[in-house]
């Protein structure tokens, strides 16, 4: 019994460490990623082309500002969201 519920622990742990790592895996890749789109695509533009871009970012792709969007609905105020997106 005792070596059953041993069993049965390490495989929650196993399990815990597996998604802990595979979620530090997608943030890596996406710190990545965005280093390697900011040195191709904006450092090229120079300092006034760059000055000009809008402030922030469309956040990750598929996903987007989606998180922002359903916090703001699920606080009760989703002009907030809206109103983000106007100030910038």
């Amino acid at each position: 019994m005792e070596e059953e519920a041993a069993g049965l622990w390490w495989g929650v742990v196993v399990a815990a460490a597996a998604v802990m790592l595979g979620g530090g895996g997608v943030v890596l890749v996406d710190a990545v990623v965005r280093r390697v789109h900011e040195w191709t695509m904006t450092a090229p533009l120079g300092a006034a082309r760059r000055a000009r871009l809008p402030p922030g970012d469309m956040g990750w792709p598929l996903v987007g500002g989606m998180w922002a969007f359903l916090r703001a609905f699920k606080s009760g105020c989703p002009d907030a969201f809206i109103a983000s997106f106007v100030r910038r």
